[in-house]
C-alpha cells in the first residue's frame, strides 16, 4: 500500500436541507449564477409561489403569514 492510500480516510457529510438553505442557494444563483443558474432560481421561486397560492386557497387562514402583504 502506498503512502497516499495510508493517509486517506473516509469522511461522511450529512446535510439538513431546509427552506432556509434552499433560499440561500437560490439567492446565490440569482446573484452570481450564470444564465442557466439564474433561470433555474427564478423557476424554483415561481414554483414555490404556486405552492403557497395553492395552500392559501385550500386553507383560508385569516391574517396567515403565508399570504402576500396586502397594501
Amino acid at each position: 500500500m502506498n503512502k497516499l492510500n495510508k493517509m486517506r480516510k473516509k469522511v461522511k457529510l450529512e446535510f439538513d436541507w431546509n427552506w432556509k438553505a434552499q433560499m440561500h442557494s437560490i439567492i446565490r444563483l440569482l446573484e452570481t449564477g450564470d444564465d442557466e443558474g439564474k433561470k433555474y432560481a427564478r423557476e424554483e421561486l415561481l414554483e414555490l409561489a404556486d405552492k403557497l397560492d395553492a395552500y392559501n386557497e385550500a386553507y383560508d387562514i385569516p391574517g396567515g403569514i403565508l399570504k402576500p402583504n396586502e397594501r
